[in-house]
C-alpha cells in the first residue's frame, strides 16, 4: 500500500502533464477528489500560477421547470380566466391555465350540484301543483273524475274543491298555465246549495 507522500507525489506528476483547461475543469469537480488529490491539484495550480479555486461543494440540483411559477389568480369562470390571460399577455407576462381541481373546489362543486337537484325537484313540484283560482291555495281536492249525469254541472270531466276557501270549479282535464308558472285547471262551478241549472260555464 502506498504511503500518503507517495500518493501525493503520484497525483502531482499526473496533474503537471495536464493543460490549464484540464486543470480548471478538474478544479470545478474537486468535490469528487480525495483530500490527497485536492492537495496535489492545489499545489500544481499554484506552481503554474493558475488562479482558480477548487469547488469543494457539489452544485445544487437543477430546479424544476415550474419552480418559479406563481399562482396569479383563481378565476371563477372561463370568462374571467380569458380576460386575466389577455391582460398578462399584453403586459408581456407568459401564463397558462391550469385545470387542476383542488379538494375544496370539488366539495363546493358537489354541494352546488346537489343543491341544484333539490331546487329543481321543488320547482317541478311547485309548477305541477293545482292551485285554487280564487285564493291560490294548493289545498285542492279532486271531488269527481268522471261525468255521472247529463246535467250541465257534470259535462266537465273533473270537479275540484278548495279546502281553504270552499271554492269549487270544474275543468276538462287540461291544465292551463297562469301567471307565476302555476297550474289553474279550468272553469268554476257553483256551490252545492245553488241550482246547477242556473250556472252558466262560459
Amino acid at each position: 500500500m502506498e504511503s500518503v507522500d507517495q500518493q501525493l507525489r503520484q497525483h502531482k506528476e499526473n496533474y503537471e502533464h495536464m493543460t490549464e483547461a484540464e486543470l480548471c475543469a478538474l478544479a470545478e469537480d474537486a468535490y469528487d477528489l480525495t483530500e490527497i488529490a485536492r492537495k496535489a491539484l492545489q499545489a500544481v495550480l499554484s506552481k503554474k500560477g493558475i488562479t482558480v479555486r477548487l469547488r469543494l461543494e457539489p452544485p445544487l440540483p437543477p430546479r424544476a421547470d415550474d419552480e418559479d411559477l406563481v399562482i396569479f389568480y383563481r378565476p371563477e369562470n372561463l370568462y374571467q380566466a380569458r380576460r386575466t390571460m389577455e391582460f398578462l399577455a399584453a403586459s408581456g407576462i407568459p401564463s397558462f391555465l391550469s385545470l387542476d381541481v383542488r379538494a375544496d373546489d370539488l366539495k363546493r362543486a358537489r354541494a352546488a350540484w346537489y343543491a341544484g337537484e333539490d331546487g329543481d325537484d321543488q320547482e317541478e313540484e311547485k309548477d305541477r301543483a293545482v292551485l285554487c283560482p280564487k285564493c291560490h291555495s294548493a289545498a285542492v281536492v279532486l271531488e269527481r273524475g268522471e261525468p255521472e249525469s247529463a246535467q250541465p254541472l257534470f259535462t266537465a270531466k273533473f270537479q275540484w274543491n278548495c279546502d281553504a276557501c270552499g271554492y269549487q270549479w270544474v275543468d276538462d282535464g287540461i291544465v292551463q298555465e297562469v301567471a307565476g308558472g302555476q297550474s289553474w285547471p279550468g272553469e268554476e262551478f257553483p256551490p252545492g246549495d245553488k241550482d246547477s241549472s242556473e250556472w252558466d260555464p262560459k
